[in-house]
């Protein structure tokens, strides 16, 4: 199956690996957007997931952090990545 947002966002993260490895950042994924079960998705919504949310986050030292969101191909961003704020 071609995935070219899941080859862009592996990509990216084993690139921010490098850098974690060297201890110039720390990065995590937010796992939103998978396909769930209807209980799977209040489980997750219950905990905290919030549509909007970028793909990955990323600490530097010193205080600083910035996101990242990925697309690929044609795919828009969504109303509330658009505007920053997650729903």
């Amino acid at each position: 199956m071609n995935r070219p947002e899941e080859q862009l966002h592996r990509a990216c993260a084993d690139l921010l690996r490098l850098y974690e490895a060297r201890g110039l950042l720390a990065f995590c994924h937010v796992p939103n957007g998978f396909g769930r079960t209807p209980a799977e998705a209040g489980i997750a919504k219950a905990l905290g997931q919030r549509a909007g949310v970028p793909d990955l986050l990323v600490w530097l030292p010193g205080g600083w952090s910035f996101d990242i969101e990925l697309k690929a191909g044609k795919r828009p961003l969504s109303p509330a990545q658009k505007h920053g704020t997650p729903a």
